[in-house]
């Protein structure tokens, strides 16, 4: 499944979940398709069948790199965060390669650049991401629902994207081994972009505490996302009490969600 330019795009469908598989053609992952050609963006709709694009990017990601919608699909920007979070969006002037060669203060440097693994577990204490968090589940439940092809992504297609495909799938009764085999399949399409910015640090800088900070962040490691649902079992009991309460996802709905989704 390949589109010139768009090295992180997949497909949820096929991934087990208990004795039955997601259907295939319903709801696809990628990085932004900032990379490709015009001549293949059409594709997204004509060979995918793609009808809504869900871009996660903040505004500024946006206006550093727009991209043309092909005809006949719907665009919608649903921003999980506001504002900049340095490992997580890419902004110009935010971004690692950026800021690290013009930071020359090593403790600020390192008090800069985040843990990726307390992020992640602290990704919901936000009430906006919360809601946007909301908002982006439950378009894409009403796309399924709706007969609609949902194609969802952020700039790596790697943190926001693989935290709503982890719900996602938890939603549809996929195990944890399988959330994290699609979640690591991202490195695929970034390890080359994380050893980059890793020898970066190492070479500018010569400081291996933020050599190891870049590069744990620019990767996909399964203890992320283990930490994402143990600090929601911590806050909410279960990740069932997390989808009712914080996402506004009744059994039925959910129920009907794995009625479509489930093959």
């Amino acid at each position: 499944m390949k589109i010139k330019g768009l090295k992180n795009f997949r497909d949820l469908g096929g991934i087990k979940a208990g004795e039955r598989y997601l259907r295939k053609g319903v709801i696809f992952r990628s990085e932004t398709p900032v990379r490709v050609p015009e001549e293949e963006m059409h594709k997204l709709n004509e060979q995918f069948g793609i009808d809504t694009i869900i871009d996660l990017r903040t505004f500024q990601e946006i206006e550093d790199n727009p991209y043309n919608v092909p005809e006949g699909v719907e665009y919608l920007h649903i921003p999980m965060f506001a504002e900049a979070v340095i490992g997580i969006t890419k902004e110009a002037g935010t971004n690692y390669r950026q800021f690290i060669i013009e930071t020359r203060d090593r403790e600020r440097l390192r008090s800069a650049i985040p843990d990726i693994d307390i992020l992640y577990s602290g990704i919901l204490e936000e009430t906006s991401v919360v809601e946007m968090t909301r908002k982006v589940i439950h378009t894409i439940i009403s796309n399924v629902l709706d007969g609609k092809t949902t194609l969802f992504h952020c700039s790596w297609g790697k943190d926001r994207v693989g935290v709503v495909a982890a719900f996602l799938l938890e939603l549809l009764g996929v195990g944890m081994k399988e959330i994290l085999k699609d979640y690591v399949l991202t490195n695929r399409a970034v390890k080359r972009k994380a050893l980059y910015d890793a020898a970066l640090v190492l070479i500018f800088k010569r400081d291996w505490v933020v050599t190891k900070k870049v590069w744990r962040g620019s990767i996909a490691r399964p203890n992320y996302i283990k930490g994402l649902f143990m600090a929601i079992e911590r806050e909410y009991g279960s990740t069932e009490n997390f989808f009712r309460k914080a996402l506004g996802i009744s059994d039925e709905l959910r129920d009907s969600f794995r009625s479509r989704m489930l093959v």
